[in-house]
Order: C-alpha cells, then sequence, then structure tokens
C-alpha cells in the first residue's frame, strides 16, 4: 500500500472515461454530472474513494457531502477515504493536506485547512452547511428497494430536501449508480422523457426540465459500432458463437472489459433475465428491443405477398399522457 509503482490497480479505458469526467467536475466545467455503469466494474472505486480523496487533496477547504444507501455503507467509504489521506503515496502527492487529529470518526473527516467532508446514508440530514461538492453513489441497495415506489419516493425526497438543499449555483454534483428502474435517480434527474417532465402530482404540467442541467454519462457492457466503442478504444467484430447470438444476434458487438466479463458471461446473463440484465448492464431500464418478442423477429410484407386466408388482428395503446 506504501509503494504507488507496485499497484494492483489495473487502468481500463472506461476507468479513463470516468476519471475524465470526474476531472471536469473537479474542475468545474461540469457542475451535475451522472454516470451510469454496471456492478463491479469499478465505478466506486473512481468516483466515491479516489475521486474524493484526490478532491480533498486540491480543496482542502470545501465541504464534502458524500451520500450512499445506508449510514453504515457510508461510514465503510469514509474509514477508506481516511486511509488514503493517511498513506505515504498520498502525502507524498499532497504533502500540505492533513486530516485534524484527535478526531477518529468515520462519517466526519476534518481537514487542517478547515474543510468537512461528512458521509450520510440516505434519509440522513446533511452537515448543516452548504456543499461544495457532493457525490452520490448507490443511493438504492438492491433490485427489491427499486423496485419500492415507497423506497424510490422516500429516496427523491431525501434528494429534494437534503441533498439539493445544500447545493448552490457552484455547487457540483457527481451522481453515479447501476440503474434498477426508469424512476431510479438517474432516470428522476436525467431521462427528459420521465413522466415528471410532463406533470407534477396534481397533474398540473411542467416546463422545467432539470435533465438540461446534466452532463449523462451511460457506458453499457455490451458496446455497438457506435461513438463510445471508438472512444473506449474497442472493436467490434460479427458474432458466431451460438450463445452470443441467441442473446445479443450476430451483429457487431464487443465486451466492454473482456477480461473480466466475456461476452458469453454476459450472453448467459442476458439470456437468464433481459430486463434485468438491460437496466443493469446496459443502463437502459426500458430497453429498446423487447424481452419478449425481438424486433428482427417481425418480417415485413407488402399486400401482395400475403395469403388469401389471413386471419388479421388490430391492436392500440391508447396513451393518457403525451
Amino acid at each position: 500500500p506504501d509503494d504507488s509503482d507496485r499497484s494492483i490497480y489495473t487502468v481500463k479505458p472506461h476507468h479513463k472515461l470516468i476519471a475524465d469526467t470526474l476531472e471536469h467536475v473537479e474542475r468545474g466545467e461540469t457542475s451535475r454530472a451522472a454516470i451510469s455503469i454496471g456492478p463491479q466494474f469499478g465505478k466506486s472505486q473512481l468516483a466515491s474513494r479516489m475521486f474524493l480523496a484526490w478532491y480533498i487533496g486540491r480543496h482542502p477547504h470545501h465541504n464534502i457531502i458524500f451520500g450512499t444507501y445506508s449510514q453504515d455503507f457510508a461510514e465503510e467509504y469514509g474509514g477508506e477515504v481516511r486511509t488514503i489521506i493517511k498513506s505515504k503515496p498520498y502525502q507524498a502527492v499532497f504533502p500540505q493536506v492533513r486530516l485534524q487529529t484527535g478526531s477518529a470518526a468515520k462519517n466526519l473527516l476534518v481537514t487542517n485547512r478547515g474543510g468537512k467532508v461528512a458521509f450520510i446514508g440516505r434519509n440522513a440530514a446533511g452537515s448543516g452547511k452548504p456543499a461544495n461538492l457532493i457525490v452520490v453513489d448507490d443511493p438504492l441497495k438492491n433490485e427489491q428497494e427499486a423496485e419500492s415506489p415507497t423506497i424510490r419516493k422516500e429516496l427523491h425526497g431525501w434528494w429534494d430536501k437534503v441533498i439539493i438543499a445544500r447545493a448552490r449555483n457552484s455547487t457540483r454534483i457527481v451522481l453515479i449508480h447501476t440503474r434498477w428502474n426508469e424512476d431510479d435517480e438517474i432516470g428522476r434527474q436525467c431521462d427528459p422523457e420521465h413522466p415528471s417532465r410532463i406533470t407534477d402530482e396534481m397533474g398540473k404540467v411542467v416546463d422545467y426540465d432539470p435533465s438540461r442541467e446534466w452532463t449523462m454519462l451511460n457506458i453499457p457492457a455490451v458496446l455497438e459500432p457506435s461513438h463510445l466503442a471508438t472512444v473506449l478504444g474497442v472493436k467490434p467484430e460479427p458474432q458466431t458463437d451460438p450463445i452470443i447470438v441467441r442473446a445479443f444476434g450476430d451483429k457487431p458487438i464487443a465486451a466492454l472489459w473482456p477480461e473480466e466479463f466475456s461476452l458469453k458471461t454476459l450472453a448467459t446473463r442476458a439470456a437468464a433475465n433481459p430486463i434485468a440484465f438491460n437496466a443493469l448492464y446496459m443502463g437502459k431500464p426500458a430497453p429498446d428491443d423487447g424481452a419478449y418478442f425481438k424486433k428482427d423477429w417481425l418480417v415485413e410484407y407488402e399486400r401482395h405477398e400475403l395469403p388469401g386466408n389471413l386471419r388479421i388482428y388490430g391492436a392500440s395503446d391508447h396513451a393518457v399522457s403525451e
């Protein structure tokens, strides 16, 4: 731990992409950033441990709030950030930054420059002071919490009454979590098609769209030939493996982190639960393609090509809102 040249941390392209987004936040070029990526892809190590410690080193006089789904989990992060700050490599980079002596609390770190870092669980109050930086990582614990309308409503209330209440115009906010539900916090804040963009609880039309304020970065576990694949330096290839083709088709794709999550591994998980896979690993709680019916199963015909004894059915979805 005291020899930075012997670090076992493996840096992959998607880590650099996340780090670049966080550096934009630190410099004030991005005031609100939301990052969505699958579980176990290194998001929390970067955004909640390394980033917080690094930001403290560069702004030891700032007040920071870190929030997650429980107080115990928040304090676990607090202990790990404390360990980083007290390490020899950190002190070599930021020799003027120290934590005040006499305080062993994991929920509050105080620097020798007067900055405070509060680690709070969902529903806990803030530090009582305006924050220069707010980081919220995994505000929902699991699928059970995400599927509970009561807990989601509780989360949105905590966000409005505690998180946003501590923010000023200059406050930088980072929201990072794995997607679970269309109505999770990234959905509520960043999706312009979210129902809350249309009407409020009283049915009144809402003109304000907070998604315009956010820089949204979604990094899917399976990459297609797109700008994101180009940025990550991954070359998608046509697929022939029957397990992969059954899950994703034979189009050119690539795994984001093949050393840890191969296409075959991801295909197996997608086949087991396509709806959960699209939410957790693709960042799409409402997938573009159906979970029960696939787009490529639907074949179009000209009218003269249809058999004469065809039985025709009609269906309509009567939308009650825009």
